[in-house]
């Protein structure tokens, strides 16, 4: 491709400086030369490259964003499973123990939490930022905060003042 490109660039500069000092083309047109016949079949050469190279980025790119929507798909199914996990057996606490248990499975979701951002590191830098999205991390933090905190909110409130 960047023969093809040389060649069609030094293609145009010669027929440009031809233009340029020849003044009196008659009629017909530019002047002919078989050094200028194969410059319309290399244009078509890097044309046709450039537009494959192209694709196969495009290609690329929608791959790289199919595999972030599964990963991220597998991450929330996983922080529901877990939430789930974390709500049954907050149920059955009571009291301080309610606290301890809380407490405990935060600190789990919060060192889990630590583990999947580094994991989607590059992606939280490059692409959520690009499209505006929140960070793995806030997503998680926030994920917890709704799947289980607001449940159990009112209940650890009460053993606290108690």
């Amino acid at each position: 491709m960047e023969t093809g490109l040389s060649m069609l660039v030094s293609g145009i500069e010669k027929i440009s400086r031809k233009v340029s000092t020849y003044k009196d083309f008659g009629g017909n047109g530019l002047p002919k030369s078989n050094k200028y016949s194969g410059l319309p079949v290399v244009a078509y050469s890097v044309i046709k490259r450039t537009n494959e190279i192209v694709e196969e980025l495009l290609r690329q790119v929608e791959s790289s964003v199919k595999a972030r929507n599964e990963a991220r798909e597998v991450v929330d199914q996983r922080n529901y499973e877990i939430a789930i996990e974390v709500t049954l057996s907050l149920r059955e606490k009571s009291d301080e123990f309610l606290l301890r248990e809380l407490a405990r499975r935060w600190n789990d979701h919060k060192i889990m939490v630590k583990w999947l951002t580094r994991f989607f590191n590059y992606l939280d830098r490059f692409y959520v930022q690009r499209k505006a999205l929140p960070s793995l991390h806030e997503a998680r933090i926030s994920g917890f905060h709704e799947l289980v905190y607001k449940e159990f909110k009112c209940k650890a409130a009460d053993v606290v003042l108690l």
